[in-house]
């Protein structure tokens, strides 16, 4: 018996943490209420959804590639993770900019043959409001190709 109760509570709260850091799309305004001061509300404000613009995409043999996460006026691009991985023993380089500014570089990798290299940040690689992010990603060597997966989203 304790097994199972052990298993709920464990099931519990791995939906209740699901449900709580999921982000659910909010459109329209947000009411805040009535200060406690006074019988006036407060004003409503306009929210915006947040946009996914996760890819993925392979290069060809022995080429850079570039993902370009477009920009929208007022909204902001956030990178939260990249997963690359190349066909055969080769080196590659990445970078993440702005406005043709790195922003980030992550330098160079040796040898990822079938192996996977990812980057992840809780918080994100933010951009400046409207304005579009790239990532760019070496030529692997020859005959080798890559393929990188961009976790990103707009709000």
């Amino acid at each position: 018996m304790n097994r199972i109760a052990s298993l709920l509570a464990v099931s519990l709260l791995l939906a209740w943490v699901a449900v709580a850091h999921a982000q659910l799309p909010i459109t329209g305004t947000i009411d805040q209420g009535v200060p406690s001061s006074s019988q006036t509300a407060w004003p409503m404000v306009p929210a915006q959804a947040v946009e996914t613009m996760s890819r993925t995409q392979t290069s060809g043999s022995n080429a850079a590639q570039t993902l370009t996460l477009p920009g929208s006026p007022g909204r902001r691009v956030a990178i939260r993770g990249i997963v690359c991985y190349l066909s055969a023993a080769g080196t590659s380089t990445i970078t993440i900019s702005q406005a043709g500014t790195v922003m980030l570089d992550l330098g160079t990798f040796v040898d990822l043959a079938a192996a996977a290299w990812s980057f992840g940040l809780a918080t994100g690689v933010w951009g400046a409001p409207g304005s579009p992010m790239t990532i760019n990603v070496g030529a692997g060597g020859n005959g080798v190709t890559s393929t990188c997966s961009v976790i990103a989203d707009r709000s």
